[in-house]
């Protein structure tokens, strides 16, 4: 018994490995999405992997060098593509979406500065919501007018803090 105790002991003192990583359209989008003004319509969801953890952001707002920046430039399915303007929110929920936690929202407009330059970008620090396995990390627009955001002309860089149990 006591073999046992001292290796639960062990085991749970085990430190967990966090480290940033940037999801993309491809995590979140499965094609194109149809999405109508007024309403909040889901584009994307990430299902968190087996034994994993994951937190919309990365660092702290206390250092600016130190954090996430988020970048989406949605656009829709038109022969010359168009900015698909309107609200973007990021949120978790559980596995089934009875549980969602919305945890940033701001203008699609202003979520796509200069790729090259993160002082035009917007800083998403590490929010603290944590998905879970098998949670998700999900993806909303409220369009400012109905379209259909392309996958292919959009880009999503959308910084997370993951953490491997």
């Amino acid at each position: 018994m006591a073999l046992f105790d001292t290796l639960r002991v062990r085991l749970s003192s085990v430190a967990k490995r966090e480290f940033y990583k940037v999801l993309d359209k491809n995590d979140f989008m499965t094609g194109d999405v149809q999405v109508f003004a007024g309403k909040w319509n889901k584009i994307g969801d990430f299902i968190v992997p087996a034994q994993n953890e994951y937190r919309f952001g990365y660092g702290s707002p206390n250092q600016p060098a130190n954090q996430g920046y988020v970048y989406i430039f949605l656009k829709d399915t038109s022969a010359t593509p168009v900015e698909v303007t309107g609200k973007v929110r990021l949120a978790v929920a559980d596995y089934n979406e009875r549980d969602v936690k919305n945890v940033f929202e701001e203008r699609e407009e202003v979520l796509h500065g200069d790729l090259s330059d993160k002082n035009k970008m917007k800083p998403l620090p590490d929010t603290g919501v944590t998905a879970r396995e098998d949670m998700r990390l999900q993806i909303y627009l409220m369009p400012d007018s109905n379209a259909t955001v392309s996958k292919a002309n959009s880009v999503i860089y959308i910084p997370t803090t993951n953490v491997q149990l």
